[in-house]
């Protein structure tokens, strides 16, 4: 009960992103060419040094594993938590 509220109440730490970003592209490596494990590997390195954004990495790894239908579920939950919020919204008047 409380002990969850208690984790859940904390901001995720920037280490963790980055292990967890550095997991999901490991698992992917042998599916990516070169040129992207490299893109990706220098943006969770800046993510990690605080030169960018979560929400820049996140996308970048989406596209690049989607790109090489390499994207396992898993992943797709943490990189994309909420699929869709924004598509198909009407403009506001």
């Amino acid at each position: 009960g409380s002990a969850l509220m208690t984790a859940l109440a904390r901001r995720p730490a920037r280490r963790g992103h980055a292990i967890a970003l550095r997991r999901i592209a490991a698992d992917a490596a042998p599916r990516l060419d070169p040129r992207a494990e490299a893109e990706i590997t220098a943006a969770v390195s800046a993510f990690r040094a605080g030169r960018i954004p979560l929400g820049a990495t996140r996308t970048l790894l989406l596209r690049r594993l989607r790109a090489r239908r390499a994207l396992p579920p898993a992943a797709r939950l943490y990189l994309e938590p909420y699929p869709g919020a924004l598509v198909g919204r009407a403009p506001a008047s």
